[in-house]
């Protein structure tokens, strides 16, 4: 049922928010690259940028190429070489005179196959309807023929099983120049998209530059670099990946001590908080767009790394628990405390345009729902490693509302992010307050 329910949320978000999304993004245009979709602005300078890395991605594209034809020569020799020995082997006529090896890595299996071999051939002597001469001459010669007869089933055997492991080797050789070979056809079809991508790319450029010297080409600048700057549409920096370090405050605003976060010690450097912010709709505020909200919706991944050698649990009380585990019995290599959060922002942000990119800084509120909380564990018992999950609510609070402060510049932006809400409900845990403090690294 909780899976369903995730489910519900999302698709339910995804279909609210899909067309304003659309709508926020209607003064671009937009170019098919293979199985992608580059978006470009109507600015001259953002589409010599949009060519240049198109010719980048056809280098990558060409470079991808040459090495999947170095891979498919190397293929092609070992194919040869397989098929020769192949070829060898298939001449053989007598098995007798022949001598297969067993590598260093097969003497069990080695010794294994020559008893059962041997078993089974003193079975068909021991038979009272097998030919008594054969007992005899075994018999009589000390086991000499016997061993012969061992070492020419052997040779059947590992003859037979040599003839399969050079087919199939074959094969899969084959099978990996046939894969390469329709990826070398993907990546020239994306090349030759980007070079098309490239002309009409171009071509708009020459158009542009041909408006500029027309009879109305003074009045056309000063439209076009007023636009510029005042039409361009309002972006927020909500949508992206973020990254950051994980701690908790207590109920007065300061850094929770050791004996305040109970069983609840974390490792700070290895405690992290992880946003993957999917949906945003801005709204432009300001006649220059410069000022503006966002809200969307996104996941956060709470990840803490527990210090102390403990187990949670719930009590019958309703209460959380820690079980201390005694190192010496159990010593876990690995204990986390991981939760998500489907969370909804309402930020308003602020922009200053510096060259092509722009200077924001962004304030407003957070509301998260619980998504799904557990528990990990990572531990070795005479060498074998072991691993405990346990997923369950732990009482922790099923919605969260909070503050988050952003200030950044281009794609690259720094975040803090502060609950108001403790992490376990009233009286189930430690009353302590998330906040994490980090850096985004992707735009969407």
């Amino acid at each position: 049922m909780k899976t369903i329910y995730k489910i519900l949320i999302t698709t339910f978000l995804s279909i609210f928010f899909l067309p304003f999304i659309i709508n926020a993004q209607k003064d671009t245009t937009e170019l098919k690259v293979g199985n992608k979709k580059l978006i470009i602005t109507d600015k001259n300078t953002q589409k010599e940028n949009a060519i240049y890395n198109l010719e980048k991605g056809k280098e990558s594209f060409e470079k991808e190429i040459a090495d999947i034809k170095e891979s498919n020569i190397q293929h092609q020799e070992l194919i040869q070489k397989l098929e020769k020995r192949l070829d060898s082997l298939s001449e053989i006529t007598n098995l007798s005179e022949q001598t297969f090896q067993f590598s260093d890595s097969d003497i069990n299996m080695e010794k294994k196959l020559t008893d059962s071999v041997k078993n089974e051939i003193l079975k068909e002597i021991n038979d009272e309807k097998s030919n008594k001469d054969v007992k005899i001459v075994v018999i009589g010669k000390d086991n000499e023929s016997l061993d012969k007869l061992i070492k020419a089933k052997l040779n059947a055997i590992l003859y037979e099983t040599e003839l399969k492991k050079l087919e199939a080797e074959i094969k899969k050789e084959k099978l990996l120049i046939g894969l390469n070979q329709k990826k070398e056809q993907a990546f020239k079809k994306g090349i030759a998209d980007i070079e098309s991508g490239i002309a009409d790319i171009k071509n708009n450029v020459n158009d542009y530059n041909n408006d500029l010297n027309s009879k109305n080409g003074k009045h056309f600048k000063k439209e076009f670099h007023t636009g510029k700057i005042n039409n361009s549409g309002f972006n927020a920096h909500w949508a992206g990946f973020e990254i950051g370090l994980l701690n908790f405050l207590n109920a007065k605003m300061a850094l929770a001590s050791d004996k305040q976060l109970d069983y609840m010690v974390i490792i700070p450097e290895k405690t992290m908080s992880y946003g993957l912010n999917i949906l945003e709709f801005d709204i432009p505020l300001s006649k220059n767009k410069r000022f503006g909200a966002a809200t969307g919706a996104g996941l956060e991944w709470n990840s803490l790394a527990l210090k102390q050698n403990i187990t949670l649990y719930e009590d019958e009380n309703g209460i959380i628990r820690a079980e201390y585990v005694d190192p010496e019995e159990t010593d876990y290599t690995k204990n986390k405390f991981n939760i998500v959060y489907l969370t909804v922002p309402l930020i308003f942000e602020f922009q200053i345009p510096v060259k092509h990119r722009k200077i924001y800084i962004g304030a407003g509120v957070t509301g998260g729902i619980r998504a799904w909380s557990k528990q990990k564990q990572k531990y070795k018992v005479n060498g074998e490693t072991y691993k405990n999950k346990k997923t369950d609510d732990f009482q922790l609070a099923s919605f969260r509302y909070g503050t988050t402060a952003r200030i950044g510049y281009g794609n690259i932006g720094l975040f803090i992010n502060y609950s108001f809400v403790p992490l376990f409900k009233e009286g189930a845990g430690p009353e302590i307050f998330p906040i994490s403090v980090g850096i985004k690294v992707v735009d969407f």
